[in-house]
């Protein structure tokens, strides 16, 4: 993620929070335990899906396939907050 006002890439966390994810979750004493590199992690983040477009997109799956009736795909869109 480039971004031209700040004339460089995003930090990790940046990246996270752009993603919707709590940059908490995965703190960098962590990603380095378990051997992934900042670059490999990056590489990840940039390949993730966010938060907010499942939030979205899921109760519309759960609902289309039957695992969910209408009020219940209404109720997990409401309850994700975005």
């Amino acid at each position: 993620y480039w971004v031209s006002s700040k004339g460089g890439s995003l930090s990790k966390d940046e990246m996270m929070l752009l993603q919707g994810i709590d940059p908490s979750m995965f703190p960098e004493s962590l990603r380095h335990r378990l051997g992934v590199s900042d670059c490999a992690f990056g590489g990840m983040l940039g390949n993730c899906m966010s938060v907010n477009v499942l939030c979205n997109l899921l109760p519309r799956v759960f609902l289309a396939s039957g695992w969910a009736t209408k009020a219940e795909a209404l109720q997990l869109q409401h309850n994700s907050g975005w």
